[in-house]
């Protein structure tokens, strides 16, 4: 699905998509675009910069706010380390600067929809399985299956597994993940959360992330049958 105002060259971008052998519809508004994710099946929405109602990042945070867990793309004019870095934050896939070429996009595209069927199509590993989270190579297991995550909702993960089967506030985690200084919308947590649960279950986890009301967040107790859970730091490098 494309989003672009519907004077842009949001036909173009479908058209694009299409010669790629790729199904794609235009819609016109954040909203539109939000409404259709719910209803249809949706595999990746490309955003242009800045549809009518609504910037990249709101119709982004917006999708992962309602558990869109498909890919996104933020195609935009104007690209800087914050903006990139927000949209990333917000739950964007990947951000692309415009001028490219059509062969970059159908690329980037493809490389954000390859991620997003190694995720889904990632079975439950035999016999007892634990989470287990490598701090310094970024790397979540659940059993021998990888779970991909962003470098967020690894940190996020990493908070819950540490504290297991105990409550987390939604305080100290923005705090301990986007830090005191972030002045973004707060519901990044809860759409990091939604995009954790969504990846778990495609791995076949059976951990639960419970969502404790007005106070924060819970990864369940730890269940008998699965094996030991692990957070590992490798004493090989240090860092600042």
């Amino acid at each position: 699905m494309v989003v672009a105002p519907p004077h842009g060259v949001g036909h173009l971008l479908a058209l694009v998509l299409s010669s790629g052998g790729l199904d794609a519809v235009h819609v016109t508004s954040g909203d539109e675009a939000l409404a259709r994710a719910l209803r249809h099946p949706v595999d990746l929405v490309l955003v242009d910069s800045d549809p009518p109602d609504l910037v990249g990042h709101d119709v982004c945070s917006g999708l992962r706010d309602h558990g869109f867990a498909g890919g996104i793309v933020i195609l935009s004019d104007h690209v800087d380390e914050m903006a990139v870095v927000t949209g990333l934050d917000l739950g964007a896939d990947d951000y692309v600067s415009r001028p490219c070429s059509v062969a970059e996009l159908l690329s980037r595209v493809r490389a954000v929809l390859r991620r997003l069927d190694r995720v889904a199509r990632s079975g439950a590993a035999n016999g007892p399985a634990a989470l287990h989270v490598d701090l310094d190579g970024h790397a979540i297991r659940w059993g021998d299956v990888v779970i991909t995550t962003s470098g967020r909702e690894h940190e996020l993960l990493a908070a819950l597994l540490a504290h297991r089967g105990r409550v987390v506030t939604r305080e100290w985690l923005m705090d301990a993940i986007w830090g005191p200084e972030w002045s973004g919308s707060p519901m990044v947590l809860n759409a990091a959360v939604n995009r954790l649960r969504v990846r778990l279950a495609a791995a076949g986890a059976s951990d639960a992330i419970e969502n404790v009301r007005g106070v924060g967040f819970r990864l369940g107790p730890a269940d008998g049958s699965r094996g030991e859970d692990s957070l590992h730091t490798s004493n090989a490098a240090s860092r600042a």
